[in-house]
């Protein structure tokens, strides 16, 4: 005799409890699907069981052989080999790694430059680390919401996002910037035109940054590659055509570097116009059925309040600015030591090649790290799948065995490029055109590098959680430190003892 309940049979209750779910992984799916179509515990005693929980047993068990998996209106994602997700962890790091390779091979990049006078490196470096600082939070935050709104495929809140964070970072870097121009002046005591000159490479490299944050954020790797080497060949060209017209060195420098930055931020512009503000529609796809409703892409929308918006990426925010500012303390700090007065700055070249060379190693580790994290959202679902929801803990342990791994496996990374990159320092400075100071403030430096590696690892974890608060007070933490025991060790030692 057939098992009824409610007038039904069990079986017939089965496949609607599959209509509304279709793969059942627990007596508590069961019974929250039984709930929602109205059964009772009258209705599990109707047939026998003490309560609805007995019951979902029984209508799991029942259910297996009417399990389905829903249809995808895209086809399955094909899994990406190693190679391609190292490949694509190299693309965070690819900009900076070409303007590095550019200015040890070439004398030059967009933003630095070899055998320059003291004070036009001074102006010029602290140009480019506070446009870096001023949008770094901005662009962390516009690139967080235009993943979100991307892919939901709202075109119009990411172009709202977009407009509302250039303007916020666009009135930041101008109000920087005047700051600066004005303490350059009267702090520092640089002249006012090598002042402006910073102050116009703190413009250009801050809205360039700003200009870009799709780029970023939609992971256009081809598009970075393009725009950096078109920059390039433009700086450079315009270089030899100036040289060769019997312009000055630093002259030919400061102008190539500023045509090429005005490409860069051009190109930029345009590539944020194509990936934001293009007007784009659904395209029907020849294997939809004719019956079939072409999507329809929300055209107009009530914004939300941008304020709001920008409370809520607080920590990222304050993450994206102290980043910038932990990475460059010590060079700052170990600019100091002038004789013209207890707040003057000058330029460390030496310093400033041993610390480049090392931000380099973090390169190849951060690729490494990236194919660990990239697994991580399948690793999630699939142990969420496998793990009881009546026992957390379960989860919970294989979080933190995947966590162990990632840490075992970055360290082992950072280990062995810092071991090579410490055994050819002196191949690598020499190549770089650094002193026997850089190849000392290199090797120091790498310690940094393996400590910095495990930091990001972390730091990218804990974002897969929504916990990068944690994370931005951390280098909050790290920043003033890392300022306050180099300038204690500038002062007591000398000025590359900043690295320490």
């Amino acid at each position: 005799m057939t098992e009824t309940v409610a007038g039904l049979p069990l079986d017939a209750i089965a496949r609607t409890v599959t209509e509304v779910e279709p793969n059942l992984k627990d007596r508590f799916d069961a019974a929250v699907v039984l709930e929602i179509l109205g059964y009772k515990d009258a209705d599990a005693r109707a047939l026998g069981y003490s309560t609805l929980f007995d019951l979902a047993d029984a209508v799991k068990d029942a259910a297996r052989p009417y399990a389905w998996e829903e249809p995808l209106r895209d086809p399955p994602r094909v899994r990406e080999s190693g190679l391609q997700l190292y490949l694509g962890g190299m693309f965070y790091n690819v900009g900076w790694m070409i303007m590095l390779v550019a200015l040890f091979m070439g004398g030059q990049s967009l933003w630095a430059a070899r055998d320059m006078p003291v004070a036009v490196s001074t102006a010029i470096g602290l140009g480019v680390v506070l446009g870096l600082v001023c949008t770094g939070g901005v662009q962390q935050f516009a690139a967080w919401k235009l993943i979100y709104y991307h892919l939901q495929g709202n075109q119009p809140l990411s172009r709202f996002v977009m407009r509302k964070s250039l303007v916020l970072g666009g009135l930041l870097v101008l109000a920087v910037a005047g700051a600066f121009a004005v303490l350059a002046v009267a702090v520092i005591g640089l002249p006012l035109a090598i002042a402006g000159l910073g102050a116009g490479y703190l413009v250009l490299i801050g809205m360039y940054r700003l200009a870009v944050t799709p780029v970023f954020a939609m992971k256009k790797f081809v598009a970075m590659i393009a725009m950096s080497l078109a920059a390039l060949v433009a700086m450079f060209g315009t270089y030899h055509i100036l040289v060769a017209a019997g312009l000055d060195r630093v002259g030919a420098v400061v102008a190539s570097q500023a045509v090429g930055l005005a490409i860069l931020l051009a190109v930029s512009l345009l590539t944020m116009w194509a990936i934001v503000f293009a007007e784009r529609e659904e395209v029907r796809r020849p294997e939809d059925p004719p019956f079939y409703a072409r999507r329809e892409l929300p055209k107009k929308v009530n914004p939300p309040r941008f304020w709001v918006l920008a409370l809520e990426g607080t920590p990222y925010l304050l993450y994206g600015t102290m980043y910038f500012i932990f990475l460059f303390a010590d060079r700052l700090v170990s600019w100091f030591g002038s004789q013209a007065g207890p707040y003057a700055l000058n330029y460390n070249s030496a310093y400033q090649i041993g610390a480049d060379l090392a931000l380099l190693v973090l390169v190849p580790i951060t690729a490494i790290k990236y194919p660990i994290i990239y697994r991580f959202s399948e690793f999630l679902e699939n142990r969420s799948k496998l793990s009881p929801s009546d026992r957390p803990e379960a989860f919970c342990r294989g979080v933190a065995a995947f966590h162990n791994g990632l840490t075992v496996r970055v360290a082992a990374a950072s280990l062995t490029c810092v071991v090579v990159a410490y055994v050819l320092a002196p191949n690598l400075v020499g190549f770089a055109g650094g002193a026997a100071d850089s190849v000392a403030v290199f090797r120091l430096s790498l310690i940094g590098v393996v400590l910095f590696s495990l930091f990001l690892s972390n730091a990218v974890f804990a974002m897969a959680f929504r916990r990068i608060g944690a994370m931005a007070l951390l280098l909050v933490v790290a920043a003033v430190l890392n300022y306050v025991l180099a300038a204690a060790f500038v002062r007591t030692f000398r000025a590359d003892a900043a690295v320490f």
